[in-house]
């Protein structure tokens, strides 16, 4: 391949790369102003999401305490045949009933 050959090769691939990103965006920042931007943001005041670690101990303290609020209990398992509660029931006695 000659120099011509391989110059025009290259050409025509060079045409076809993209520009950087940098010289695509117009609104493109100076460094001195991104970093003044940055240091206003972090100075401003923020609210804060979570209250301080004393309020959430006590917040957590009065959460555990009983809320007067008793544990529903299930009701015992029943024989599907006789109605009889499950616990200590004799299954060869239910199996003789027609």
């Amino acid at each position: 391949m000659s120099n011509e050959e391989r110059s025009s090769v290259a050409e025509r691939y060079s045409n076809k790369v993209p520009q950087p990103l940098n010289s695509q965006f117009s609104e493109h920042v100076s460094k001195s102003v991104a970093v003044e931007r940055y240091t206003q943001r972090k100075e401003r005041d923020t609210t804060k999401l979570y209250p301080a670690a004393e309020e959430q101990n006590v917040l957590e303290a009065t959460s555990r305490t009983p809320s007067g609020g008793a544990k529903r209990t299930r009701r015992p398992a029943k024989c599907r045949k006789c109605g009889k509660p499950m616990k200590g029931h004799n299954a060869s006695a239910c199996r003789s009933k027609p």
